[in-house]
């Protein structure tokens, strides 16, 4: 790596080339061939880098049959609609906010 201890989503694809790194995700039973969604969960707090600590707990949490890794996927994905749906809830009460003084005054 660069010395920081961490990775990103490119270094973390590159890490997947490596028999041991594949090794080591087939025996806890994860699938490696989506490396992209697989760093997004190991990567817990969104920082777009994973270290060493980082990535052991998230492969831990995600060991198993892939039901847990499918759950863990869910999740994410309700979280991220979670944060959508916030931001549109936030457009829609401005947009509402300024057209009701409007239709007010007139």
């Amino acid at each position: 790596g660069d010395g920081s201890n961490c990775i990103g989503l490119d270094e973390f694809k590159a890490k997947l080339d490596d028999e041991r790194v594949i090794a080591y995700l087939n025996a806890l039973k994860l699938d490696a061939s989506d490396a992209t969604t697989l760093f997004k969960l190991i990567d817990s707090d969104n920082s777009g880098q994973v270290n060493v600590k980082e990535f052991l707990k998230g492969c831990y949490k995600l060991q198993g049959e892939s039901r847990s890794l499918d759950m863990k996927l869910m999740n994410l994905e309700v979280k991220i609609l979670q944060h959508d749906f916030k931001k549109i809830l936030r457009m829609v009460v401005d947009m509402h906010n300024r057209i009701l003084p409007e239709a007010r005054s007139s």
